[in-house]
């Protein structure tokens, strides 16, 4: 669990991987580096949560280390990760 690989079924991870290819519906969350949102997939209609942190905070907060460990993090509480990307402002997993 809590691995970062892309799904088997999906025809294409590569489509998965930027922010236009989801439809967001609304927030869930939010915390000190950013939001949680509840997305769809465009391509597949499957609906994800979305971490999206932006790098400003986590750069500042001097947090990029445990920004890794939460991606590489493996934990059977905890559900796993599709899909991780990033853009020039934030960090999507």
């Amino acid at each position: 669990m809590g691995n970062c690989n892309a799904r088997p079924d999906a025809a294409d991870p590569a489509i998965a991987q930027s922010r236009a290819a989801y439809a967001f519906e609304f927030a869930i969350g939010k915390g000190g580096f950013g939001k949680v949102w509840k997305v769809v997939l465009k391509r597949t209609k499957q609906t994800f949560a979305m971490k999206e942190m932006s790098k400003g905070r986590v750069i500042t907060k001097r947090s990029v280390h445990s920004v890794m460990n939460e991606r590489n993090l493996g934990c059977a509480f905890i559900v796993n990760m599709h899909y991780a990307f990033q853009d020039r402002e934030n960090l999507s997993l």
